[in-house]
């Protein structure tokens, strides 16, 4: 899972994730759906 980004340890804090480092979690998440269910 790509890392969280805040500015603050507050609970209620913005959260911001680096997109390129989504992409590719999902990327390898569908690859991996895609091999069980081959």
């Amino acid at each position: 899972m790509p890392v969280k980004l805040s500015n603050s340890n507050a609970r209620s804090a913005p959260v911001a994730w680096v997109l390129a480092e989504v992409q590719a979690w999902t990327r390898a998440r569908i690859a991996a759906r895609d091999q069980v269910a081959a």
